[in-house]
């Protein structure tokens, strides 16, 4: 579950890689007893393993519910023992605003480049979060009519999370903002 909510889709495990102290025997047994892991190729002394695509988070989503924590132990605890709604996300942070299964809207997204997305957002009725499932930085923004939005926040204890709160049908701009012409 973890490997999934971080977006991971493969797993890649060689044998003959000597690690201290771990047993590679055990723990290649213990990642084929994972649910939702298949063994899919073997090259010579590497396995590829795949994730279950229903656990993997995209790259881009939304969720209509946001739960507070107060320790990320707290929060991992609770997805490794798959006792997590797989709809929503947590954070550390008090973001100002409860959210409570909202309704989320119909999205998809085009990437740009490695550090450009355009999203496009249909049928939005309520408050919702929206992810970008990579590693936090305050240099990601999203854009709606141009307007950066302001509530940027980290979820799910790495990713970008922002706060979007407009009805209807619209675009959302995030971009990776290095430069200042950006």
């Amino acid at each position: 579950n973890i490997l999934g909510l971080l977006g991971a889709e493969y797993i890649i495990f060689q044998e003959d890689i000597t690690y201290p102290k771990i047993d590679l025997i055990k723990t290649q047994k213990q990642i084929e007893s994972w649910k939702g892991v298949k063994k899919v190729q073997i090259f010579d002394k590497l396995n590829l393993y795949s994730l279950d695509p229903k656990i993997v988070k995209p790259r881009i989503y939304t969720s209509g519910n946001i739960i507070k924590i107060n320790s990320l132990i707290e929060a991992w605890d609770q997805v490794v023992l798959d006792e997590w709604n797989k709809s929503s996300v947590f954070t550390l942070q008090d973001i100002g605003v409860e959210l409570k299964n909202n309704l989320t809207p119909q999205i998809s997204y085009t990437k740009l480049s490695t550090t450009h997305y355009k999203v496009s957002i249909r049928g939005s009725l309520n408050p919702y979060i929206l992810i970008l499932n990579n590693t936090y930085d305050e240099l990601w923004k999203a854009r709606i009519d141009n307007q950066i939005v302001s509530k940027h926040f980290i979820v799910n204890g790495f990713a970008n999370g922002w706060l979007i709160d407009k009805n209807g049908d619209y675009e959302i701009e995030i971009k990776l903002a290095v430069w200042p012409w950006d």
